[in-house]
């Protein structure tokens, strides 16, 4: 057996590109990423070059979420209805000033309560869940104020709720959903990934609030 090692140029193969075509003009993940910057610079710091292999491992991880989960739920039996609902443009005013602004929720989930918007995330972050509160319907019934606490004071999570919020308020809608897939779990060895899904229902101020502060930032930051 010979063996040759082979050099790879990650920007040849476009590691770290999603590949998506968006519309021109200001979109959402703008403003909430350049909003993050300033809030948590030691995490997203500006211009700063970030290693292709993990983006790209979140970025290979959300996609196959997304088909995958599409495809499942297409073919689900369950109450609820799911459907990709690709890009959207919002038209206001805020402060006087014209806004149009383009986002992509993940999800659409219709099951009773309105509609609930939905996003994938594959994250290296930890998900503070030991593995045994989230192993059946059981013991996640038995945990389930313990995964409510794990996921309410992850901090590191913020991001992921601006994103969400600032989607429903723009869809009008106070009903959410996170599937998010924890690439090392709760870093507990040996690692295990988990899959955690989670409905969130945020109240109007709150809604408001997040809504005004990117709105602010994307002002002071001469988006708008």
């Amino acid at each position: 057996m010979i063996i040759t090692p082979l050099s790879i140029n990650p920007e040849s193969l476009k590691l770290g590109d999603s590949g998506s075509v968006r519309a021109p003009g200001l979109h959402a993940s703008t403003i909430y990423n350049s909003l993050y910057q300033d809030l948590e610079p030691d995490r997203y710091k500006p211009n700063s070059p970030m290693n292709p292999l993990l983006l790209e491992t979140g970025i290979i991880i959300e996609t196959m979420l997304e088909e995958g989960l599409r495809r499942r739920f297409a073919q689900s039996t369950s109450a609820e209805q799911i459907e990709r609902p690709g890009e959207f443009t919002y038209e206001a005013q805020w402060e006087g000033l014209p806004v149009s602004i383009s986002y992509n929720p993940d999800l659409f989930i219709y099951n009773g309560v309105g509609l609930r918007v939905g996003e994938i995330k594959g994250t290296w972050l930890s998900s503070h869940i030991r593995h045994e509160w989230i192993t059946n319907e059981e013991t996640m019934a038995r945990h389930f104020e313990d995964i409510q606490e794990a996921i309410a004071s992850n901090g590191k999570l913020d991001k992921y709720w601006c994103q969400l919020q600032f989607y429903q308020k723009m869809i009008n809608t106070r009903y959410g959903r996170l599937y998010a897939c924890f690439i090392a779990g709760d870093y507990t060895r040996p690692f295990k990934s988990q899959l955690v899904a989670v409905d969130v229902e945020f109240s109007q101020d709150e809604l408001d609030s997040n809504y005004a502060r990117c709105m602010n930032h994307a002002v002071l930051r001469g988006m708008i």
